[in-house]
């Protein structure tokens, strides 16, 4: 009888143990720092523990991220633009995006400041974050790619390029944090503005409605955007030089 009450305990905890473990996701992401990336992680976290859910980041190089998600060996991405169906079969958004992201070159010549528009960069020496697919698309591969936010401020400040292609919370969270850039920077007009989404692997697409759900439930009371604020904290004003803050 004993023996038989310890192989049901010994298979109960067995049982709690593997539904532990399935509550919680992996989720890849870019491997830098941003504010959005942080920010966007710890909203959905809040999301995640009221479907009674928790993930676990997994920071790999941009193209690497899409490809573990898109195959199922990780079981979403945590934060991208929207992408074509065609390329990434596997992938669902949460249908409602997270927020608006708005993305510039900055460079140290004034002339900068005059670019409206991505051919405007055309014979220029740029550089961009590796993976970055909109970079990838509007600049027919004319790029020097890196791996880290750091070492693009590196080649601009030692003027192996002119200008660099990032959204205004990553350098906003460069300066501000790491102060990598003293002095002052020239941004160019808004390049590309576009909503981004939360992804999961197709086999979570159920979760991905009830994502979509609390996001605009947060969204009419005006929840969601007070909290964004005050994750991002960021104020870039656009198209003249400015000093930004050490």
């Amino acid at each position: 009888m004993m023996e038989r009450i310890g192989r049901w305990v010994l298979w109960s905890l067995l049982m709690w143990s593997v539904q532990a473990s399935a509550q919680k996701l992996i989720l890849s992401t870019f491997d830098y720092e941003s504010p959005i990336m942080e920010g966007v992680a710890t909203l959905m976290q809040g999301l995640y523990e009221a479907e009674g859910l928790s993930f676990e980041v997994r920071r790999l190089p941009g193209r690497r991220s899409l490809m573990e998600a898109n195959s199922g060996r990780v079981d979403g991405e945590l934060v991208r633009i929207a992408l074509p169906r065609s390329e990434f079969p596997h992938l669902v958004p949460v249908p409602e995006p997270l927020l608006t992201i708005h993305v510039g070159a900055w460079g140290f010549h004034p002339g900068i400041s005059g670019v409206k528009s991505w051919n405007d960069l055309k014979g220029m020496r740029i550089a961009a974050l590796r993976g970055m697919l909109l970079a990838e698309a509007n600049l027919d591969g004319e790029v020097i790619w890196s791996s880290t936010v750091r070492s693009l401020f590196e080649m601009l400040d030692r003027q192996r390029v002119d200008a660099i292609i990032l959204p205004d919370e990553i350098v906003a969270m460069a300066v501000r944090r790491q102060g990598l850039m003293p002095g002052e920077m020239y941004r160019s007009a808004t390049l590309a503005s576009f909503d981004v989404y939360h992804y999961l692997n197709e086999r979570h697409a159920a979760l991905a409605e009830r994502l979509a759900k609390r996001i605009r439930e947060l969204k009419s009371t005006g929840e969601w955007q007070k909290r964004l604020e005050g994750l991002l904290d960021v104020n870039i004003r656009e198209g003249s030089a400015e000093t930004l803050p050490e």
